[in-house]
C-alpha cells in the first residue's frame, strides 16, 4: 500500500473519530497544525521518528513525554499507533491530509502573505475580508517577513500567486528586458 494512501486512511479515521466522540473541531485542527510544525521533515521530533539507533519504547517514552498535556490525547494516541504499527514516515502526510479535509469541510481557505515588513493589523484585516468575500470562505491567515523582498508582499491564495514585491517587479523588469530568462 502506499504511503499516501496510509496516511489517508489514517486522516480520514482522525476525521471521523472527533465526530464519534464529539470532539470540539477547531482546537483538535490547531493540535494537529501543532504536531505537523513539531514533526515536519528535519524536524528534531521526525528526525528521533526515523532514528533506527533508537528502540521503539524510547522514541514512544519521549513521544508521549513531548506531546501530553500539550495537544489533544487522540492526537498522542495517534502519533503511537503510528510508531507502533512502524509508519512513523506517514505522520507528517497524514496531519497534512487530516488538516487538508477539515479545512474542506469547516469551508477554510489557507491564505500565505509574504512580506518585507511585518502587516499591519489593518492590511492584514483588509487582505483577509477581500479574500474571505471573493471566495465566500472563512480565511486562515499566514504571514511570513522576508527582508530579500525589499518593500511590497507576495500573497498566495488557492494556489495562486500575486507577486506585488520590489523583488518581483525588478524580476519582472530584467524578463521583459531580456537580461535574465524564467
Amino acid at each position: 500500500m502506499s504511503g499516501h494512501s496510509v496516511a489517508s486512511r489514517y486522516a480520514n479515521a482522525m476525521s471521523l473519530l472527533v465526530k464519534e466522540q464529539s470532539i470540539e473541531p477547531q482546537q483538535f485542527y490547531r493540535d494537529a497544525k501543532l504536531l505537523e510544525a513539531c514533526l515536519a521533515p528535519q524536524s528534531e521530533l521526525s528526525e528521533l521518528l526515523a532514528a533506527h539507533s533508537v528502540p521503539l519504547s524510547e522514541k514512544a517514552a519521549m513521544i508521549g513525554k513531548a506531546l501530553t498535556g500539550k495537544v489533544h490525547k487522540l492526537w498522542v494516541d495517534f502519533v503511537l499507533l503510528m510508531l507502533h504499527k512502524h509508519r512513523e514516515a506517514n505522520i507528517h502526510n497524514a496531519l497534512l491530509l487530516y488538516s487538508e479535509r477539515h479545512r474542506r469541510e469547516h469551508n477554510i481557505i489557507e491564505v500565505y502573505v509574504e512580506t518585507s515588513h511585518p502587516l499591519p493589523a489593518a492590511e492584514q484585516q483588509r487582505i483577509e475580508q477581500l479574500v474571505a468575500k471573493a471566495y465566500n470562505k472563512t480565511v486562515e491567515f499566514h504571514v511570513e517577513i522576508r527582508p530579500d523582498l525589499i518593500a511590497g508582499l507576495v500573497l498566495i491564495v488557492d494556489g495562486k500567486m500575486i507577486d506585488l514585491s520590489v523583488q518581483g517587479q525588478l524580476r519582472e523588469a530584467r524578463k521583459t528586458l531580456g537580461i535574465i530568462r524564467s
